[in-house]
């Protein structure tokens, strides 16, 4: 398994009006989540067992949304592109550069030009359709991770990003987990009302919810920071595996909460 401790994500937090660069802790953990978090293969056989509705939650929550921005042309490229040395497989500065703001959304969103190393296979989770994590899936589960450069790239063009995701969320009503794992990145806090609409729905993809959160506490917005909530599941005591219940109260109170903190950063 990997050491958590040894692990060290460089990533960038954006203010509302300037651009800052910060270690942001939720990265350290969509590494070990990307073993844990796919049950389509499991390595023992005594591991438990989860059910059928648990493991459909699984395969939902870690999927991702694709843009559809010059996405032909994106997906061309992309088939070009060969494993180098450190098994990084990245577009040249040149065909970067040709690309658009837009298309350069779409590749970020469906290809990560760094690898990855997973850790081995973990049991499944159980009862995950039941749970409201502490952190969201990794941004992708195939080993791939986003390069520096697409790093600097959400932080450097935040304000079009944000209309992009926009545009997503009205014409496919859903955000997977590629979408999520940029609204974190980008510090997207403007996002929770839209979060909120999206959530209410049918109240089923709870990782909407975690999104949140997770934007709470990355601004250490007071409230949370001081509740039972967040002493769960990011105080020095949790881990990331910590969650919890999905029930209608937590849900309800993670949106009141969640719109309290728009207000506050708004002041």
């Amino acid at each position: 398994m990997i050491g958590l401790s040894e692990i060290r994500w460089q990533t960038h937090r954006v203010d509302e009006v300037e651009l800052n660069v910060t270690i942001m802790k939720t990265m350290k953990h969509w590494l070990a989540l990307s073993a844990l978090l796919t049950t389509t293969a499991f390595a023992q056989d005594d591991w438990p067992k989860p059910s059928a509705a648990s493991i459909a939650y699984n395969e939902y929550r870690n999927t991702n949304t694709t843009p559809t921005f010059g996405l032909s042309k994106v997906q061309a490229l992309i088939k070009t592109l060969k494993h180098d040395q450190d098994g990084g497989m990245a577009v040249t500065s040149a065909q970067w550069n040709a690309l658009t703001v837009a298309e350069r959304f779409t590749y970020t969103m469906i290809h990560g030009e760094d690898e990855n190393q997973n850790c081995d296979a973990s049991p499944p989770i159980i009862d995950e359709n039941l749970k409201i994590f502490a952190y969201t899936p990794p941004v992708f589960t195939n080993e791939r991770g986003w390069s520096l450069r697409q790093r600097t790239y959400l932080a450097n063009n935040r304000v079009a990003i944000v209309g992009l995701i926009r545009q997503m969320i009205t014409s496919q009503k859903r955000l997977g987990a590629n979408i999520k794992g940029t609204i974190q990145e980008i510090n997207g806090w403007e996002f929770v009302p839209d979060l909120a609409t999206l959530y209410k729905r049918d109240r089923k993809d709870h990782d909407l919810l975690t999104t949140m959160m997770v934007l709470m506490d990355n601004n250490r917005f007071p409230e949370f920071l001081a509740s039972t909530t967040w002493a769960k599941l990011y105080g020095p005591d949790s881990n990331y595996q910590a969650f919890i219940s999905a029930n209608t109260a937590n849900q309800d109170l993670i949106m009141q909460r969640g719109a309290r903190f728009v207000t506050w950063k708004k002041q």
